[in-house]
């Protein structure tokens, strides 16, 4: 192979192992901009189910619309919670922001009978509502949004692990 030849194949693994390794973080689902969707890991049943509603309701304030809690399924979703937009929604001409947060569980290994670990992601939906508009549009999250989302996900991670010990 010529050095060039060599260059582009090169490249080329370079790109396809970057594109591979990017969605180890959370990531916004195509194509739906406002979706931010991240894996937070794994816990037992009665810690995801108690510890997610301790933490988004009491400490989060969203109130929760929906809950499958089958052994094959856990899904609990919240409300769209309203709120001002953030500084940075607002500089877009943003007025208001909504979110809702689901949570979806399956079991990590379905053939055993005792307490089962699940695997837990955690799914964020952010729509924005401009000033003198009553249309609320999906976006991508700004950054102020996108801190505010870690700073869940991230709580929720805290809470499983440290339930695990």
């Amino acid at each position: 192979m010529t050095v060039k030849l060599q260059y582009l194949v090169f490249m080329l693994l370079a790109a396809a192992l970057t594109a591979g390794c990017a969605g180890s973080e959370g990531t916004r689902t195509a194509p739906d901009p406002g979706v931010y969707t991240e894996s937070l890991g794994t816990a037992d049943r009665e810690t995801l189910v108690n510890d997610t509603r301790e933490a988004l309701q009491a400490r989060y304030g969203y109130r929760f619309e929906r809950e499958v809690l089958s052994t094959e399924d856990v899904r609990l979703e919240t409300d769209w919670k309203v709120d001002t937009a953030l500084e940075d929604e607002q500089a877009g001409g943003a007025a208001h922001a909504r979110t809702r947060i689901i949570i979806t569980a399956r079991p990590r290994n379905r053939s055993t009978s005792t307490a089962q670990s699940y695997a837990v992601r955690y799914r964020f939906e952010t729509e924005l509502q401009d000033l003198g508009s009553d249309v609320w549009r999906s976006t991508e999250p700004t950054a102020m949004r996108l801190d505010y989302i870690k700073q869940i996900a991230n709580f929720l991670k805290n809470e499983y692990r440290t339930a695990l010990r």
